[in-house]
């Protein structure tokens, strides 16, 4: 990732692969898989929270799930992360994440989430991936990084 900007955007459309609903996607820069990471997720459906999730001194940010193998058919999900100051080498890093997905076509399978996220390092970031908890992404998915002024 080049580091003329000052603040990048990612936009990802996102389906795994594991036999599940629905499936957590992850985020970790610069190849780094140490304990360098915070994290605070909060998942909603309809008028529900269905609670929170923080991790502390964790090997990557969670930003939410996906749909998965065992939602209906071509259904993908959302993530919208932003990550300002990413080139910069004096402060750790931070993120902000919104995303939505659906794992069923009835009541109660839609849901929204978003999640705040910290990588202990002062480094620049020249690289972000994202992966699924287990399997891999379908054909289908896409991911778009934009450089913003």
């Amino acid at each position: 990732i080049p580091s003329n900007f000052a603040h990048l955007q990612i936009v990802a459309y996102l389906r795994g692969s594991d036999s599940q609903l629905n499936s957590d996607v992850y985020l970790r820069f610069n190849n780094d898989s140490g304990a360098n990471y915070d994290y605070v997720l909060q998942i909603t459906r309809h008028n529900a929270s269905l609670g929170t999730n923080e991790g502390v001194s964790a090997s990557q940010i969670v930003l939410g799930p996906t749909p998965a193998g065992n939602s209906p058919g071509n259904t993908f999900g959302s993530q919208k992360i932003e990550i300002p100051y990413y080139a910069n080498t004096s402060n750790h890093k931070t993120i902000q994440s919104t995303n939505g997905f659906k794992q069923g076509t009835t009541t109660a399978n839609f849901y929204t989430g978003s999640a705040a996220g910290w990588w202990k390092s002062t480094a620049a970031i020249n690289r972000v991936t994202l992966l699924p908890i287990g399997g891999n992404f379908l054909a289908g998915s896409r991911v778009t990084v934009y450089g913003l002024e």
